[in-house]
């Protein structure tokens, strides 16, 4: 009688793998022999499941969404900046230029055998890729750090135009870390103890130390989009007025509905000008204003309306699409042109599915940052309908099942499934009742 074969149990949600949450567009390549350079391979088709990640059968890199809770510098063994083999005191130069920002923490690892370094700095928020990219890149040019390849790499990267696809290039992806040839290292950058567990516990410790400073973010920023947005004289002392109100957030009671009117009015006129892509409007323009106003200082200390902040947002963005305001670079006396529209049951089905999608994605972030969100498939369903308004019956949706449900997250197209035969009896709960109690989180 043969004997079973060996059972290993794969789990679905890996806390490490869940900090490289971007697949799509990611690279592989196969376990090169020593003193050889793997061949990097990119795939498009499917997005790097963990399942693959954890087999260990090839090498892979991953790029970067719209927002990263993370960055990294990659320091080849050869470069200036290397502190074991060139200047010891090349990182602390490189600590020095960031700390303006408030990045003082970071988790060193090699990249492979090639004696490589990884450094990443993970934040206690999350930011648009592009921004982190474009303020860590000048706050070292600042300081005269030169970055090229081969000597100091940031990811995320500054991306450039592409003039004949008429959009930006893609992010750069790096290796993930701890595969063959990558260790953490001690604080005299020798090879030490590694395993995920480690790895996600400094994770935890950096992202609560490294929280940013927005004067500094908010500056540099500016500072850089002067450079890329070129406005009138007036144009110009309109937006330097309006960061001037914005930028130091709530000093004091009674000034939300101020500061979110000027927080609109710099998102609805300069918002396409500033971060790229179409003028805002509707439920882009609401997303924006929420995202500015709650990362401003005094947010939690000063606003007393955080539980209806998405109905202020609204409100506010429904009064600059109808005032005389126009995004910049626009006719007055010509509305920005909608897409084409749908016939009104198509319209309101992809509105409907769009906001379903929204809902979820926000509740699952909004539990993630709170630390609550569960592993078992039951504990999730009855937090998702009983705090956040769901029925069982939109949950088992498969256009939803990939986003929560621990079977189905990582697959293209899920199956239909049956509904669960005894839902709980609660009353179903609509997304301003969640808004009328829970406050909007600052990670989106």
């Amino acid at each position: 009688m043969t004997s079973p074969s060996q059972f290993y149990n794969v789990p679905e949600t890996d806390e490490f793998l869940s900090l490289f949450p971007h697949r799509w567009n990611y690279l592989w390549a196969e376990h090169a022999k020593p003193g050889e350079s793997p061949q990097w391979q990119r795939e498009t088709r499917f997005p790097l499941s963990d399942r693959h990640i954890i087999q260990g059968q090839y090498l892979y890199g991953v790029e970067f969404g719209m927002e990263t809770n993370y960055f990294m510098l990659d320091i080849d063994r050869g470069s200036v900046f290397h502190p074991k083999h060139r200047d010891r005191f090349g990182v602390g130069r490189i600590l020095d230029a960031l700390e303006p920002l408030g990045v003082t923490d970071f988790i060193p690892v090699t990249s492979s055998y090639s004696e490589g370094i990884h450094l990443y700095f993970p934040l206690s928020q999350s930011f648009p890729s592009w921004q982190i990219a474009e303020v860590v890149s000048q706050l070292l040019k600042f300081k005269g750090i030169v970055i090229e390849d081969g000597q100091l790499e940031v990811f995320p990267n500054v991306r450039l135009y592409d003039s004949e696809l008429g959009k930006h290039s893609l992010f750069k992806a790096h290796r993930l870390p701890l595969q063959l040839g990558s260790y953490l290292l001690t604080e005299n950058w020798e090879l030490r103890y590694s395993s995920p567990e480690i790895f996600c516990k400094e994770w935890r410790f950096c992202a609560f130390r490294n929280e940013i400073n927005l004067g500094c973010f908010n500056s540099t920023l500016r500072l850089i989009n002067r450079n890329y947005t070129k406005l009138g004289f007036k144009g110009e002392k309109f937006l330097n007025d309006l960061n001037t109100e914005i930028d130091q957030g709530w000093t004091d009671f009674g000034q939300t509905n101020r500061l979110l009117g000027r927080i609109t009015l710099r998102a609805y006129v300069f918002g396409h000008r500033l971060n790229g892509g179409q003028p805002l409007t509707g439920e882009r323009l609401i997303n924006e204003i929420i995202k500015t106003a709650t990362r401003l200082p005094g947010y939690g200390e000063f606003c007393r309306h955080r539980q209806e902040i998405y109905q202020r947002a609204k409100d506010w963005a429904k009064c600059a699409e109808s005032s005389r305001y126009y995004p910049y670079g626009f006719s007055p006396y010509k509305k920005v042109r909608p897409p084409e529209p749908e016939t009104p049951q198509i319209a309101w089905n992809t509105w409907r599915k769009r906001h379903t999608t929204e809902r979820l994605c926000f509740a699952i972030a909004d539990l993630w940052n709170k630390g609550r969100f569960p592993a078992g498939i039951t504990d999730r369903f009855q937090i998702f309908t009983q705090e956040y308004g769901f029925s069982g019956e939109t949950l088992y949706q498969p256009q939803y099942l990939e986003l929560w449900h621990p079977d189905f997250i990582g697959r293209a197209t899920p199956e239909p499934v049956e509904n669960p035969p005894h839902p709980p009896n609660i009353r179903k709960r609509t997304w301003r009742d969640f808004c009328s109690r829970e406050q909007i989180p600052q990670v989106r």
